[in-house]
């Protein structure tokens, strides 16, 4: 499916034959040759049948890989589309019937020309979101034929093919025919200060051997006051007892063998904290080695631990502060995307079942 250069034959010819020529690789299934858009009829299309193609059958007449969509086999071709072709199937067993069919361009600029689609299928149904429309965009339901448009702007980069009745259903459950205008994106956390917020504060001690600690207690008291000295006012961190989730954890491992007069440990961190963006996570680590004594025990508090604490510490915060300045809202596409992946769900999980004798019971 490459850019229209004439006529529609020549815009969404893939391929006017169902069988792909044989690959150099005896051994090896053919590529999936693809066919026009309007060569879709309902229930066939390209020689994959609704209801009839199993998931097993197809990976052994093509070439298959991984879909764009849960359960669904990629029929590969030669590379040179820059589309995939979808194989969508109701679950993952091997004798599932083919629910629907999807095509995507990699991407959404070198989608297929809506005019020229529309010229070939005649008009359609134009469907809109309720809200949040920040893009030019819309769904063209050809809910007789059974396909649906993902239109942004004058191209489709996506065209979902399937039972008609559950293509009339997946579209209207979802969208309106009045259009909402195209509006600018503003964030609503755009006054906000920038902090990753945790809640709970997690320190523990595992110590073998020789080794031990002086006073547990204090030591963790002692962690405790570092983590408070680190989470300056107006800083990228913060410690809210009442906040969603987030951790701020440090583990500390350690053992001493005093015949042999030798020891190591290390000090892992791991900050996991809540933004207005989701969360954000930074992780630190540092070993150290233990001197030895004539004592028939070894404390582990010694200026090696205490460094490597301080400096895993510091390296997790870093990480954290860091990732924080990448955090934002989500691009644009991501609002639109969100709005045809809940379509195409609607079709696979939520319509009423495809006409008696072809699928049967698909929830």
């Amino acid at each position: 499916m490459r850019r229209y250069t004439g006529g529609v034959a020549a815009a969404i010819t893939f391929g006017m034959t169902v069988v792909a020529a044989v690959s150099a690789a005896a051994s090896a299934p053919p590529w999936f040759v693809a066919d026009k858009i309007e060569a879709f009829d309902g229930a066939e299309w390209a020689g994959l049948k609704l209801g009839v193609t199993t998931q097993d059958g197809v990976k052994k007449q093509f070439r298959n890989g991984r879909g764009d969509f849960s359960s669904s086999v990629e029929l590969e071709q030669d590379g040179t589309q820059g589309y995939r072709v979808s194989a969508i199937y109701p679950n993952k067993d091997k004798k599932a019937p083919l629910h629907a069919i999807a095509v995507k361009y990699v991407s959404d600029a070198d989608g297929l020309p809506l005019d020229k689609l529309v010229e070939a299928l005649g008009p359609g149904e134009e469907m809109y979101p309720p809200q949040e429309r920040y893009e030019e965009w819309k769904v063209v339901s050809y809910p007789q034929k059974g396909l649906l448009l993902f239109a942004l702007g004058d191209r489709v980069p996506l065209v979902l093919m399937g039972y008609p009745d559950r293509i009339a259903e997946a579209a209207s459950a979802l969208l309106t025919r009045e259009p909402l205008p195209v509006t600018e994106y503003v964030d609503p956390h755009r006054d906000e200060p920038r902090v990753v917020t945790f809640r709970d504060l997690d320190i523990s001690f595992s110590v073998r051997g020789d080794l031990r600690l002086r006073n547990e207690s204090e030591e963790r008291r002692e962690i405790e006051r570092e983590v408070r000295s680190a989470l300056q006012p107006g800083g990228g961190l913060r410690w809210d007892p009442s906040a969603a989730g987030g951790a701020y954890r440090i583990s500390v491992t350690g053992s001493y063998n005093n015949n042999k007069n030798k020891g190591d440990g290390s000090v892992s961190v791991t900050i996991s904290g809540i933004t207005p963006y989701g969360q954000v996570s930074g992780s630190g680590y540092e070993s150290f080695t233990i001197d030895g004594t004539s004592e028939a025990t070894q404390e582990l508090e010694d200026t090696r631990y205490n460094r490597s604490l301080a400096a895993a510490m510091r390296e997790a915060e870093a990480d954290v502060a860091q990732k924080l300045q990448k955090v934002g809202p989500p691009p644009l596409e991501s609002f639109r995307r969100g709005w045809w992946d809940r379509v195409v769900d609607q079709y696979r999980f939520k319509t009423r079942g495809a006409a008696a004798g072809k699928t049967g019971s698909l929830l």
